[in-house]
């Protein structure tokens, strides 16, 4: 736990930084109020922007080992001068929002933060970790990007910018082992983050915002708690798309047309998450309502065309990734199909790959063609009984969801006209949030409906009919708006070590005191490829972290472009 103290502080400190010289020099860009300043949470979570971007573009020129490790530091003292000079008044805000946390606010969190360094200790327990997670990881610290890696191991296509990232930070150059800790560091801000929703209904804010903030505190753990440990890209995904709908609820609930520190967040983080996972893409429609209402002012058209340029650039890197590992701009292939080098993916099983996807997320156990040729009608059923019975109810709840608002406000609007707006007014003010989390729903249900990829919208769904169901009874509700929160922090505090006895297992803790546990190895046995050989998987097709490279099957006619595995890989 020592290590991943010092690792998690350095981390956040870096994050800090970055996201502070990124809210900065977007602020200047985009004329940003600047009468007040970002909290040390708002840099902290927009430190993911440019810390995602970073590794990623250098992942493409070099190894990410020591030297990437010095380059970031190097930037990051360059950025901490530079703010220094101009933003020094920063600190003096982050001090002033430190001095008035509430007492339980401060027990929530450092509980909340205790679980999140124990469970950041436990073995992964991602099984696509052991699949390609690890090993594409290994390959970011060991060789710059791979032209066609995909044809050595499909999986290792996929190209996630949470890879970079962690490979990044990973510190394996100090031949302890590759630490897996973005995490943890990510789920510990967002959880941080939550908390303040709890500080503000304490204070006696009654905020919708805030009252979604609690909610995630407790649902963070109960979703997540098994893949803190990891270094799968489900966590970030529904993390960040968890911060961004409460940031948005925040800019609902202060109208307004000023470009401030929230609405940048808003535009940068559904970009840098496409990055990570394609499942994120529905909320880009976050950027479009936000910058529609700019087109009318007068510098409208500048704005949208500086957050196209920054599309681009925060994009590049990870399309030329995608380009290099697979010779794709996006992998598996959405219809686009624009290059033609000799390390390309055979279209054929470039399509194959993704008709397996969606068939695995509909019917694992049946023949791709055979799930696909279904229509909805029929697999649908099937998939819905293959849920476990929480995640049925969650589905058919969240399906008869807006019918049942939609009756119930017609009829209240109808008998009870001047009391309806006054119980629908939680509906009135998050309705776009309804609008894109659904979008995300029906996005995720044809595309990949496996339960994990959709936790991001699935439960924020869930909690806006939650909050919205229990608003139409705020006037009865009223009287106990007093004790609510603190009875409310009680009960996470209940939870959350309910939490931290369940999951600390003291087995093997005294192992885990100084570092976490390791990635999980598999055995493996050599196997033949067209002109080299390597290790193989030998049960599950399961690799992790060593023997590298390792894969889960060799393939005769895949070779080597050059002499060694940084030349990439083709089909002979």
């Amino acid at each position: 736990m020592l290590a991943v103290v010092l690792i998690g502080v350095y981390t956040t400190f870096l994050l800090i930084v970055y996201g502070a010289g990124f809210l900065a020099l977007a602020g200047k860009i985009l004329h940003s109020k600047q009468d007040d300043q970002p909290s040390f949470l708002q840099c902290a979570l927009a430190g993911f922007i440019p810390l995602v971007w970073f590794p990623s573009l250098l992942s493409i020129f070099i190894s990410l080992d020591i030297s990437a490790a010095i380059v970031i530091f190097l930037g990051a003292a360059g950025i901490t001068a530079w703010l220094w000079r101009f933003h020094r008044n920063w600190l003096t805000h982050w001090a002033l929002e430190m001095h008035d946390i509430h007492p339980l606010t401060l027990f929530t969190a450092l509980l909340a933060i205790i679980i999140t360094l124990v469970l950041s200790t436990l073995k992964p327990n991602n099984s696509d970790t052991g699949l390609y997670h690890a090993q594409a990881i290994r390959w970011i610290e060991t060789f710059p990007a791979v032209p066609g890696l995909g044809n050595y191991h499909s999986r290792l296509a996929f190209n996630s910018n949470w890879f970079p990232l962690q490979a990044a930070f990973s510190f394996a150059f100090l031949k302890l082992r590759s630490f897996h800790l973005m995490g943890a560091v990510l789920t510990s801000l967002s959880l941080l983050y939550f908390t303040g929703g709890l500080q503000g209904l304490l204070r006696g804010q009654m905020r919708f915002s805030h009252w979604m903030r609690l909610v995630f505190l407790p649902l963070t753990f109960f979703v997540l708690a098994s893949e803190i440990s990891s270094t799968g890209t489900d966590l970030p995904v529904t993390l960040l798309t968890w911060v961004i709908l409460c940031v948005w609820v925040e800019t609902l609930e202060r109208p307004g047309n000023t470009m401030d520190w929230r609405k940048i967040l808003l535009i940068a983080l559904p970009l840098c998450l496409v990055t990570i996972k394609l499942s994120a893409f529905p909320l880009l429609l976050v950027l479009v309502w936000l910058l529609l209402p700019y087109l009318r002012q007068e510098n409208g058209i500048r704005r949208l065309a500086i957050t196209v340029v920054f599309a681009i650039l925060l994009w590049a890197p990870w399309l030329t990734r995608n380009v290099i590992l697979s010779g794709y701009l996006v992998y598996p292939p959405m219809g686009v199909d624009l290059f033609n080098v000799d390390w390309k993916i055979p279209p054929q099983a470039a399509h194959d790959e993704a008709e397996w996807i969606t068939s695995w997320a509909r019917i694992s156990r049946q023949d791709k063609d055979i799930v696909l040729a279904m229509p909805v009608t029929q697999w649908g059923p099937e998939w819905f009984d293959a849920l476990t019975v929480n995640r049925q109810i969650i589905f058919q709840v969240e399906s008869v969801a807006p019918f049942a608002f939609g009756l119930t406000a017609l009829a209240a609007f109808t008998f009870f006209r001047r009391k309806a707006g006054t119980w629908f007014q939680p509906i009135a003010l998050t309705w776009p949030i309804w609008l894109v989390t659904y979008v995300g729903i029906l996005f995720w249900f044809f595309s990949v409906p496996r339960f994990r990829f959709g936790n991001g919208v699935l439960i924020a769904a869930l909690a806006l009919i939650v909050l919205c169901g229990t608003g139409l009874f705020r006037a009865v509700l009223k009287p106990f708006t007093r004790f609510a929160p603190h009875a409310a922090a009680i009960l996470i505090s209940v939870y959350f070590g309910f939490v931290l006895i369940t999951s600390a297992d003291p087995k093997t803790l005294p192992s885990r005191i100084l570092l976490p546990a390791d990635y999980v190895n598999m055995p493996t046995e050599p196997c033949e490829f067209g002109n080299f050989s390597t290790a193989c998987s030998s049960q599950y097709q399961l690799c992790g972290y060593n023997p590298f490279p390792c894969t889960w099957q060799g393939i005769p006619n895949v070779v080597l472009r050059g002499n060694s595995f940084s030349d990439g890989f083709k089909i002979r």
